[in-house]
């Protein structure tokens, strides 16, 4: 049963590894045409990567196009991969076609408004004296404020934890003990 097991064990490996070779010693599509590269390809590349860092859109552009007209010479199927951008039938970005791409030019420039203040920032608040292992807060769409804590006194030996609802109805201005509940199952998060 184990020389079993064991030929079973091989003749997987043997049938995975097979599967995952290439029979017919060539590479992928794409590795096998770039031995194909012209001189002029090879050109074009290397000035791809020269204008990628000081030339502009539209010599970017150019180079693109150059190459994917070269590659339609060699493959047409590595051609189709090159898209040229599209940018609605404007002319690229330069100075000289800023008020032909629909610039507007503003006849009154008007300063920005300043946000309207929706909230006090106070000092903080302390709404309970004690220690707290968690503490999460609400606040509803009327602008109530509710905190709730627990403090897990099971973990060092206690028979109950403890979990308090803190409530503001002045946005803030002050807190109140809504809720307190005791519980007998450990609370690890609110």
């Amino acid at each position: 049963m184990k020389n079993v097991f064991t030929c079973l064990i091989y003749s997987l490996f043997f049938i995975s590894g097979i599967a995952q070779s290439d029979l017919d010693n060539s590479t992928d599509y794409a590795s096998s045409n770039s031995l194909e590269r012209t001189a002029t390809l090879n050109m074009l590349y290397e000035q791809a990567r020269d204008l990628e860092m000081t030339a502009s859109a539209a010599e970017i552009e150019a180079n693109r196009l150059a190459i994917k007209n070269e590659w339609q010479s060699i493959d047409p199927e590595i051609a189709a991969l090159y898209k040229p951008v599209d940018n609605g039938g404007m002319l690229p970005e330069t100075e000289e076609n800023l008020g032909i791409n629909g610039v507007v030019y503003p006849s009154e420039i008007c300063e920005r408004r300043e946000p309207i203040q929706t909230r006090d920032w106070d000092t903080d608040r302390l709404i309970r004296d004690l220690w707290v292992d968690g503490v999460d807060m609400d606040v509803t769409g009327s602008g109530d404020i509710y905190i709730s804590t627990y403090v897990n006194y099971i973990s060092t030996g206690g028979t109950r934890d403890s979990i308090s609802i803190y409530r503001s109805l002045d946005r803030g201005g002050s807190f109140e003990q809504w809720k307190r509940v005791a519980v007998t199952a450990s609370v690890e998060k609110l």
